[in-house]
């Protein structure tokens, strides 16, 4: 009897596995004119490969991520271009999640015409995206040229039951793609990506290891530590906040040779510090200093949510802290 229960209740599963490319090959049958050109459970997708090839630009790279939360969405990179491993792996959430969102809603617009695929940008794709699903299933789209007139594109789907089809697709998912101009685009730029300025109620700032300010959030207003609120400019918390949370990174240190050595600059008395403390207690500290990168004298910053990454900042950055030393 357990025997028997044991395989009903794995039958579901089973099932899936058993027909998952027997469901794609029907989807494929049916591209017919406004309907839905790849289709799956947003929430099942644990890992996506990507790769882009743009003979225009010559920007050609590859890369897999694998998904660590999906509210919020945190993807990890786990190969970069080349296969090389990275300094700071953390992919761009957000935009994974949107993208993997808008691949559902790619609507058909009409057949291609006989031909070869070169003749529709698809030898090679111009992206090839490959998503593994829960549980065990992969679904593949090839992304080739575009097609002016309707604002689409060509894809083809991969299925090893048959031989692909090449449609003319149109829908948000292409315009997002559209945004990965390179592979920092793939990545987190956001330094301090997941946190939120909501979710912060206590804010100090250092300059050279001395801390200048303090605030507190006391329901709506912003008070200092004699719990007295703050006036003027200084009331102006959460509207620094929102600026600070979303600095981005202009480049990504990942010589981790380089890396370590400017670690070593942040960690010794840091030009400007920011300590941020979320409802719970938890701190995450940003710091901001400046250093020669190649070249060029550039401002730098290190996140203590990132362990080991180092971005290049852009020249701003430390403006932000100079509004409450005033």
């Amino acid at each position: 009897m357990k025997l028997l229960h044991g395989l009903l209740r794995g039958l579901p599963i089973l099932m899936l596995l058993l027909t998952g490319c027997d469901l794609f090959r029907a989807a494929e049958d049916e591209l017919k004119p406004g309907s839905r050109a790849f289709f799956f459970d947003k929430q099942q997708a644990v890992e996506l490969e990507l790769a882009k090839s743009n003979p225009a630009t010559g920007d050609a790279w590859s890369a897999t991520a694998i998904r660590q939360s999906f509210d919020p969405p945190v993807w990890e990179i786990r190969s970069g271009p080349g296969g090389k491993q990275l300094v700071d792996r953390i992919a761009n959430g957000s935009f994974l999640a949107h993208l993997i969102d808008t691949l559902t809603t790619l609507q058909v617009f009409e057949a291609a015409p006989k031909g070869p695929p070169e003749g529709f940008g698809l030898r090679p794709p111009r992206f090839a995206i490959r998503l593994k699903l829960e549980p065990g299933i992969t679904r593949e789209i090839h992304i080739g040229a575009p097609e002016p007139k309707s604002g689409g594109a060509w894809i083809s789907l991969a299925n090893p039951q048959s031989s692909p089809r090449i449609t003319l697709v149109k829908g948000a998912a292409l315009q997002m793609l559209g945004h990965l101009s390179s592979f920092d685009e793939f990545r987190q730029r956001t330094m301090l990506a997941p946190l939120a300025a909501d979710d912060i109620d206590e804010v100090e700032l250092f300059l050279r290891g001395k801390s200048y300010f303090y605030a507190q959030r006391e329901g709506d207003i912003w008070t200092d530590r004699r719990n007295k609120p703050l006036r003027g400019s200084k009331a102006d918390v959460s509207i620094w906040l929102e600026r600070l949370v979303h600095s981005r990174a202009q480049a990504f240190i990942d010589d981790p040779v380089l890396s370590e050595k400017l670690l070593g600059i942040l960690s010794s008395r840091p030009r400007f510090e920011a300590l941020l403390k979320d409802r719970t207690g938890k701190a995450t500290r940003l710091r901001v200093d400046s250093a020669r990168v190649g070249s060029q004298d550039s401002v730098i910053a290190e996140a203590s949510s990132r362990p080991g990454a180092v971005f290049v900042s852009y020249p701003e950055l430390p403006t932000y802290f100079d509004t409450f030393r005033k």
